[in-house]
């Protein structure tokens, strides 16, 4: 097993001795915790995911469509032969 790993199992069984309690992961109570909590950070962590772009970016893709068409080639935002 890896050390660091290894180090973090036995901090938390001495952490558990020190405080008298023991972390119990995948029951029914920590399972519906784990359902609110995804519950709240869906509804505070709401992203606009299509924001009204800068004059400047809706220009840049106007102009790689354009060339894309008069290329006849699709371009690609990765370096072709890196990936």
């Amino acid at each position: 097993m890896d050390h660091d790993i290894l180090g973090s199992f036995k901090d938390e069984e001495v952490a558990a001795k020190q405080l008298g309690h023991k972390w119990d992961f995948a029951t029914a109570e920590s399972k519906a915790q784990l359902a609110a909590d995804n519950t709240i950070a869906k509804r505070e962590n709401s992203y606009n995911l299509n924001p009204e772009l800068d004059s400047d970016i809706v220009a840049s893709q106007a102009n790689m469509t354009d060339e894309e068409g008069r290329l006849g080639h699709k371009l690609s935002p990765l370096y072709e032969g890196l990936v």
